[in-house]
């Protein structure tokens, strides 16, 4: 490709006016905040893009053993 191209200039991609780049959480859909791995960018076109954040770490501490993780959620209800 690089030869078939060697004559043309690059050119940089610009989003069209009509598409916005968002934070999306992997795991919900909505908006997010966060920079780790558990988030990425989604395109969308203006006006349908998620508009409500996630409320709470959705994260899970891999070092907990399920057990704990069971005991907590019999302790919250």
């Amino acid at each position: 490709m690089k030869i078939a191209l060697a004559d043309l200039p690059i050119e940089p991609f610009e989003l069209p006016a009509e598409i916005v780049s968002v934070r999306i959480d992997k795991a919900t859909g909505k908006l997010s905040t966060k920079t780790d791995k558990s988030s990425l960018f989604e395109f969308f076109q203006v006006g349908t893009a998620p508009t409500e954040y996630i409320s709470a770490d959705n994260s899970v501490d891999i070092f907990q053993s399920e057990d704990d993780v069971k005991n907590e959620e019999e302790e919250l209800f």
